[in-house]
């Protein structure tokens, strides 16, 4: 079972919402459609679902959603789509390569899993999170006031 800790509608609608309140804060909501591909097609599959079997009189489009839960309903193990997500995931996040940037993002990733793997708990995780993305936006906003182009 990849997942060790499962994060509770809270925990992910605030993330969720911080991603998307830094994108239009630095005036690049676009960038959300590329990196949020998978949310996209997990709610999509839902409103899908509910649609249609509303609208066919309980017919369903799929097995059950949202999308995951068909892939495993056909016969997929949680692994396989772990990893079969993540690396579209991947894939999508490559269509914006930037050798500085993946890097940077791959260490912090493998110092927030280290966190969790130390304290066993999210909490210390998503304060780091926080606080790297905090000096990000106050870096920029810092760029952006003075004018400069780096």
């Amino acid at each position: 079972n990849p997942a060790k800790v499962f994060m509770g509608d809270t925990g992910s609608l605030f993330l969720g919402g911080a991603v998307c309140a830094l994108a239009f804060s630095m005036d690049m909501p676009l960038v959300l459609i590329p990196l949020g591909v998978i949310y996209i097609a997990e709610t999509l599959s839902d409103i899908l679902q509910v649609g249609y079997f509303k609208l066919s009189g309980g017919k369903r489009l799929f097995k059950m959603a949202p999308i995951h839960h068909h892939f495993e309903k056909c016969g997929w193990k949680e692994k396989k789509v772990f990893a079969v997500f993540s690396g579209i995931s991947l894939l999508f996040a490559l269509l914006h390569w930037n050798v500085l940037t993946f890097l940077s993002l791959f260490l912090m990733g493998i110092m927030l899993q280290k966190a969790v793997e130390k304290t066993g708990t999210l909490r210390t995780a998503i304060w780091m999170h926080f606080l790297n993305n905090l000096i990000s936006v106050l870096y920029l906003l810092v760029i952006k006031i003075a004018g400069l182009n780096i």
